[in-house]
C-alpha cells in the first residue's frame, strides 16, 4: 500500500511539473524577448563572420602579417 501511494504521489508531482513546464512554454509573454535576442545574435554573427572568415584565410596566405590594414 505504501508503494502505491508513493508511486502515485510521485506521479502527480511529476504530471503536476510537466504541465506547469508546457504552460510556461507556452505563454507568448516569452515570445519578443527570445525574437529580440535571436536578431541580436544575428547582428553579432553578421558583423563577426567577415573576421572570421579573414582569420581563415591568414593561415593559407602564409601566416599573420600585421600591416596597414590589419592582420594578413
Amino acid at each position: 500500500m505504501k508503494n502505491n501511494l508513493r508511486f502515485l504521489i510521485i506521479a502527480l508531482v511529476t504530471c503536476s511539473l510537466l504541465c506547469a513546464g508546457y504552460l510556461t512554454a507556452q505563454t507568448p509573454d516569452y515570445h519578443p524577448q527570445v525574437i529580440a535576442g535571436v536578431d541580436y545574435f544575428r547582428e553579432r554573427v553578421d558583423e563577426q563572420l567577415p573576421l572570421v572568415e579573414d582569420l581563415i584565410i591568414c593561415p593559407k596566405n602564409g601566416g599573420f602579417i600585421q600591416g596597414e590594414n590589419g592582420l594578413c
